[in-house]
């Protein structure tokens, strides 16, 4: 505004005027950002000192478990908690305790081993993960960006499903499932998995409901159509938010080993292999070995991808 009413200024005088607005904006902007920093409320004291207990708690456990896992039976009953005094690689007799039976004929029983038991887990993770974020990610993006009346509809939908339990749709959604043909079949998870419900609904909303509308305005001037505004322009910009929630689905899903043994009975998961070695007679140090090795993909996840 200054520029624009001061024509006769010179081209001097406008830079040090300009020179000058950036200096001492930058200057009150540290100092006030600095005075805020120095500042630390005894909430924020508190629940650091809580979350740090609690993160403190689960590495220790983790830690005691992968210690215990190279344990012999004995050494784990005299020294539960301290180091191992020979170190015993029961990850390999681990592995072998991942056997399930899912079929065969009369005298030849057919079972499902860590090889394929690990290649059902990867294809169930990362399908039903993908279809649900999809879904979700689309939906959220029409209720957020298009105001008619059946987005407000879907959006109550979603909280009213989220503040009321359901009970007793398990053996419906059996029923529906050998009905239509997808059950027992690992696509048939995919789409039962497509759903636009929960909480992580609520986060896309808000994500693209939050982004200005100046760069589709933008971009209809520049002829983009609906698809090229969502692939082009809210998804870029939401891509963070969609690789988190993918991710934290692909965790639920891998540790998830009720809904494979109810609808994939002859696909069987790692989850629920480790939950009939947990309920066998298998020492400790075994068991540890077999959990460690379900959640080793969990923790390069963690490592590679925790930003």
């Amino acid at each position: 505004t200054y520029f624009q009413r001061d024509s006769d200024t010179s081209y001097f005088r406008r830079k040090v005027f300009a020179h000058q607005i950036r200096t001492e904006g930058g200057l009150t902007m540290t100092k006030k950002s600095g005075a805020g920093r120095g500042k630390t409320s005894p909430f924020f004291v508190v629940l650091f000192i809580l979350l740090a207990i609690y993160s403190l708690i689960l590495i220790g456990l983790l830690v005691w478990a992968m210690i215990s896992a190279f344990k012999t039976p004995r050494d784990f009953q005299t020294n539960p908690v301290g180091l191992p005094e020979k170190i015993v690689n029961n990850f390999g007799e681990a592995i072998k305790l991942y056997k399930i039976q899912v079929g065969g004929v009369k005298g030849r029983p057919r079972y499902a081993m860590f090889p394929q038991m690990l290649f059902n887990s990867v294809m169930y993770s990362v399908g039903c993960a993908l279809f649900n974020t999809i879904v979700i990610c689309l939906t959220a993006y029409c209720c957020a960006r298009y105001k008619y009346r059946l987005s407000k509809i879907v959006y109550a939908v979603v909280l009213i499903t989220m503040t009321i339990p359901i009970v007793g749709s398990l053996p419906s959604q059996i029923q529906v499932a050998q009905t239509l043909r997808i059950y027992n079949k690992i696509w048939g998870m995919w789409l039962q998995s497509a759903s636009f419900l929960g909480l992580y609904f609520l986060v896309f909303y808000e994500t693209f409901a939050s982004l200005p509308n100046s760069f589709f305005e933008a971009a209809r001037i520049d002829g983009a159509d609906d698809l090229s505004l969502i692939f082009r322009i809210a998804l870029p910009l939401a891509k963070n938010v969609f690789l988190t929630i993918f991710l934290l689905n692909f965790i639920t899903y891998w540790n998830d080993y009720q809904t494979p043994l109810l609808f994939l009975k002859s696909m069987p998961v790692l989850s629920y292999g480790l939950y009939l070695i947990t309920q066998s007679n298998a020492y400790v140090p075994m068991i540890m070995a077999a959990a460690t090795v379900v959640l080793a993909p969990v923790i390069v996840i963690f490592v590679f991808a925790n930003k």
